[in-house]
């Protein structure tokens, strides 16, 4: 199968602090990992390029979460570059993720769509990757191409809409090791700033190694909804052996972090022995929280008596397996493919 990918954005952008988009930036890294040469682009994706990123580490650090996980980690040989205006008239499929920089700009992608439509190629030929925060979607440009939405409002359906969902690089998930796991909470506690700045002086990882070291240390991890739903936090936790506390899953729409096992982070946050440890007044078991902006910086939480290390690990392993085969860059990149 050969793939032509055409992101909505400039063809040149040089500026690391806004060159990144994660749903994007994920479906590339799955398909560039899954089809190799025959993944064409006419972008120059050079924030994924391992040799951008060791002779430029001071632009990586502005790219937005600091640059860790998804980028540099790929060679620019393993997919093919095409000059703007000169590629293949002959691909299976053309996939448009929409870049943040161009949420909202329903002209231009419906020019986009219509484009390829004029060239020949079918409905289910023309996917379209929408990863913004907000449940908006245009309804025309939908009907047109088959249309991927990442914060997907269950009514979207009926629109033949399908959802999607971040992804994780296979080559970035640790080995699991438990030696150094000591602290029932991770220090982390993500708050959005309109509710509580304060928070963010738990934010004071500027090494990729330590963040994910801090993760690796503790038994459950904080995680919530911020801007939407999904975010690469809750995966960074899995992928280093923690088991997300995440307080607001209850909340969730069904078809967002659509293949989650959510029932799964329902029962970890309830049964396996990890204590939040709240502001006074403040509980967690009667009525589900709506953000960690209760939680204590000083003393995140601890472990019950009950806690049971065999029964934590059983829970974190089969969340760590469905996160290398379900929530893989490869998985996602396969899940489009399929329904090509």
């Amino acid at each position: 199968m050969k793939i032509f990918f055409c992101p909505l954005m400039p063809v040149q952008m040089h500026d690391a602090s806004s060159v990144s988009d994660y749903q994007s930036d994920m479906v590339f890294h799955g398909l560039v990992k899954t089809l190799g040469k025959d993944l064409h682009t006419s972008h120059k994706m050079w924030w994924h390029h391992k040799k951008e990123k060791d002779s430029r580490p001071e632009d990586f650090k502005r790219i937005w979460g600091k640059g860790f996980t998804m980028y540099g980690l790929l060679d620019e040989d393993e997919y093919t570059r095409v000059e703007p205006n000169q590629e293949d008239e002959n691909y299976d499929a053309v996939v448009i993720p929409i870049h943040h920089t161009f949420t909202q700009q329903d002209t231009m992608l419906d020019n986009f769509v219509t484009h390829f439509i004029n060239k020949g190629y079918s409905r289910n030929q023309i996917i379209v990757v929408d990863g913004w925060d907000r449940e908006y979607v245009n309804e025309s440009i939908a009907k047109k191409c088959t249309y991927y939405k990442r914060e997907m409002a269950d009514s979207l359906l009926r629109h033949k809409v399908k959802p999607i969902s971040f992804a994780f690089p296979l080559e970035k998930i640790r080995e699991l090791n438990d030696d150094n796991r000591t602290l029932p909470f991770a220090p982390l506690i993500p708050v959005n700033q309109s509710i509580d700045p304060s928070y963010m002086s738990t934010y004071k990882y500027d090494a990729e190694d330590s963040y994910y070291d801090m993760y690796q240390q503790s038994f459950f991890s904080y995680t919530s909804k911020k801007g939407g739903w999904d975010t690469l936090r809750h995966y960074e936790i899995l992928a280093n052996g923690s088991i997300p506390f995440f307080v607001d899953i209850e909340y969730c729409p069904q078809y967002t972090l659509w293949k989650w096992p959510k029932n799964s982070l329902c029962r970890a946050k309830y049964q396996y022995g990890g204590v939040p440890n709240l502001e006074k007044g403040e509980t967690w078991r009667k009525k589900p929280l709506r953000h960690c902006g209760f939680v204590v910086k000083e003393s995140p939480g601890s472990l019950s008596e009950e806690f049971n290390i065999e029964e934590w690990k059983a829970m974190r392993n089969k969340l760590y397996e469905w996160l290398k085969t379900e929530g893989s860059t490869n998985s996602l990149a396969e899940y489009i493919l399929g329904n090509v």
